[in-house]
């Protein structure tokens, strides 16, 4: 632990373990709504919360660069890539290996197809043309939960140039991001009833949820919300708000739709309470929490994956297995963040200033991506393999 917080000390002069306490709260509902959904129905907000987490941090770090007179499109996106692509490879990787062993021909070509996807970050486009989020036979497509990180890059390529159109051109930064978010709510408002899946999957009409991040962190850099007043009230009414939406929303409602304001507005008043208020401080904040919140993005990688293919190899979880998974996960998550993003992220630091290297993070990370999706596509035309399993597959088209 004591490694961990140097680093994070060491990469950011504004450290906010608080926010790594709110990830972890993020992924525990997300991971347990996936292994036990009967026990935590409203687990899948824990999205939201993470849409608006990724807002505000990556909205800082673009106004910090730009009003430095620094932003560079090569660095933001070397660390992005950097950040998000080595453990994406080696979870894509596994489950492709995973897959040779215990999947038959049919099943390893569809976990290949999207593979490809989750390499290339379309996932939420190629789940139009397949299952609902919520739908039962979902649970069978390994790379399902990729379609959230679909978006959040789909949200890198986006909102990087727009705030700096804005940025350049007009002081009214917040004026014209609250615009942008009404706009995106509005469309998720409106259509969720009829295209509740295009809604749930669509950057345009989840990209409010990401605004609500943005907003709040130009708002704090420009002065208009400080932390150092009502911290405590704001985190608790946020908290509040929080447990009220786990208590109320389920997938039975049409989301996101008007309910998701409830988490995305929980988020927004516990990062804006900063720091120093009592439950940040004291839950949030504490060192549990703060190393959950750090693997919170290979734990994402791997619970679901897991899950997924045991329930194709065995069919119907029972709990305690289930929870053994998540257990197995966690694991995985803890050596991918030791032995994986803690080394490629003290690189990226050490040379972030260097547009060589900028250069050749993105030039590997493209590299890893297009040997990922090669492969997923070699077993696609393939029709999975068939041959791993001659006699098995033979003994099926007799049947």
């Amino acid at each position: 632990m004591k490694f961990m917080f140097q680093l994070t000390h060491k990469t950011s002069l504004h450290y906010r373990p608080d926010i790594d306490g709110l990830r972890a709260v993020a992924i525990l509902l997300v991971i347990f709504f996936h292994a036990i959904p009967e026990a935590l129905p409203a687990g899948f907000i824990g999205v939201d919360i993470f849409f608006v987490i990724s807002g505000y941090l990556i909205t800082g770090i673009l106004l910090k660069d730009l009003s430095g007179g620094h932003f560079s499109y090569l660095h933001f996106y070397a660390r992005r890539f950097r950040r998000i692509v080595p453990a994406l490879i080696v979870v894509l990787a596994s489950i492709l290996l995973l897959g040779w062993f215990f999947l038959l021909a049919n099943e390893y070509s569809n976990i290949a197809r999207n593979v490809v996807a989750g390499a290339t970050f379309t996932t939420n486009l190629v789940l139009l043309r397949q299952a609902g989020y919520f739908d039962w036979s979902a649970e069978f497509n390994p790379m399902l939960h990729l379609w959230s990180l679909g978006i959040e890059e789909q949200f890198y390529l986006l909102w990087p140039p727009i705030l700096f159109f804005i940025f350049k051109r007009s002081r009214r930064l917040a004026t014209y991001t609250l615009l942008l978010l009404v706009i995106s709510f509005g469309l998720n408002a409106y259509f969720v009833s009829e295209n509740e899946s295009k809604v749930f999957y669509l950057l345009p009409t989840r990209f409010w949820e990401l605004l609500v991040g943005c907003l709040l962190a130009i708002t704090e850099t420009s002065g208009s919300i400080t932390t150092k007043h009502f911290g405590n009230i704001k985190s608790i009414a946020g908290a509040i708000m929080l447990a009220a939406s786990i208590y109320l929303i389920n997938k039975e409602e049409r989301y996101p739709g008007w309910w998701a304001l409830m988490p995305t507005i929980s988020t927004f008043l516990i990062i804006s309470a900063g720091p120093r208020a009592l439950l940040n401080r004291t839950l949030l904040a504490n060192k549990p929490m703060v190393l959950i919140g750090l693997i919170s993005y290979p734990l994402y990688l791997w619970h679901w994956p897991l899950l997924s293919v045991a329930r194709i190899v065995e069919g119907k979880l029972g709990n305690t297995f289930a929870l053994g998974i998540l257990g197995l996960s966690a694991i995985l998550s803890f050596l991918t963040w030791q032995f994986i993003e803690l080394p490629t992220q003290l690189k990226l630091f050490r040379h972030s200033h260097k547009i060589q290297r900028d250069k050749y993070y993105v030039a590997i990370s493209l590299t890893l991506i297009l040997l990922i999706s090669s492969f997923g596509l070699f077993v696609v035309y393939q029709d999975g393999l068939p041959g791993r399993y001659p006699e098995y597959e033979n003994a099926l088209k007799e049947l």
